[in-house]
């Protein structure tokens, strides 16, 4: 299958990636968590997917093979969305189904609110509508712990860089993420030490290594600043959203709660999934995606799921 690389440029000459690969009416376009690149966790999902889709992957400002911001606190949101819709616009897509992992589903959501009349269906992925580190840890404390630690960051930039680049070494974030997980693995996890492959792990402990810590976290905070909240109850396409049973980023609850909220939506629950469920249980992803792309925009199939699905 050819995959087909390219650029485009923003208002600011800033070079944003993509790449594209198959052929289909529907275009479907994938939007990552933050600190994640078009390397890591969606390829052996889209790959499958390809032979019957078209299907647009790209990285964030400052993310992958796109250039760095301008201004890193320049960062939201609302900016990642705008991009998005400058993609679209540079590749004259006109209707698109909108696929988002963590972060990402903030991402689809705003732009939905914004520019919905180019949205057909929603695939929000292990990840909730606003200010996530509500949510992480199932901990009241984490976003005020968050908020502690940005003040920091802005007070001390260059100390963060440094620490951050020790922090993410393989040889130390590797085993920590691995122990770390075995330890809260019955409450929640960032990756499954278990079922994540070990390649996709290093590949993005990598990438992060290489991200300027401060447009990090600087995105983080709009990240936690930002809801789609009262967009929820509008939402009027197909919507496929899918949830890590021990998720410790997205509880359960908040999907849930999604899925209560958008009328036209299907819960596919990933037994045993963990906030990078896709890469662990990728056939879980590209067969309920093929199907819910199937059914709603290129031939009437049986409906193979009911409205909420357990998968093991």
């Amino acid at each position: 299958m050819e995959v087909k690389e390219g650029w485009i440029s923003t208002p600011e000459q800033t070079r944003l990636y993509y790449y594209e690969v198959g052929e289909g009416d529907v275009p479907v376009v994938f939007c990552n968590g933050i600190g994640v690149s078009t390397a890591s966790f969606w390829p052996r999902v889209i790959q499958p997917l390809s032979h019957d889709h078209r299907i647009i992957h790209w990285d964030y400002r400052g993310h992958g093979y796109s250039d760095p911001p301008v201004d890193p606190k320049g960062m939201t949101i609302r900016s990642c969305a705008d991009d998005l819709k400058l993609l679209l616009e540079t590749l004259q897509l006109d209707q698109v189904v909108l696929v988002g992992h963590s972060m990402g589903v903030q991402v689809i959501l705003e732009f939905y609110k914004h520019y919905r009349e180019h949205v057909v269906g929603l695939v929000p992925s292990l990840g909730t509508y606003g200010s996530p580190f509500n949510n992480f840890l199932n901990s009241h404390h984490s976003a005020t712990g968050f908020k502690l630690i940005f003040e920091w960051v802005k007070r001390k930039p260059d100390h963060i860089r440094k620490i951050w680049s020790l922090a993410l070494q393989d040889i130390i974030a590797v085993p920590f993420t691995l122990w770390s997980s075995r330890l809260t693995k019955n409450s929640g996890m960032m990756i499954h030490p278990d079922f994540c492959p070990p390649e996709e792990l290093s590949i993005y402990l990598s990438h992060m290594r290489r991200m300027d810590p401060i447009q990090f976290f600087y995105l983080a905070n709009s990240m936690q600043d930002h809801s789609a909240e009262d967009v929820l109850e509008e939402i009027d396409v197909p919507t496929l959203i899918f949830s890590g049973e021990f998720d410790i980023f997205t509880p359960k609850r908040a999907s849930r709660e999604m899925h209560h909220r958008i009328s036209n939506s299907t819960l596919v629950m990933v037994n045993d999934g963990s906030h990078a469920a896709q890469a662990e249980r990728p056939d879980v992803f590209w067969k309920h995606i093929d199907d819910f792309l199937h059914f709603h925009f290129l031939e009437q199939r049986e409906e193979p799921h009911k409205l909420t699905s357990q998968v093991a």
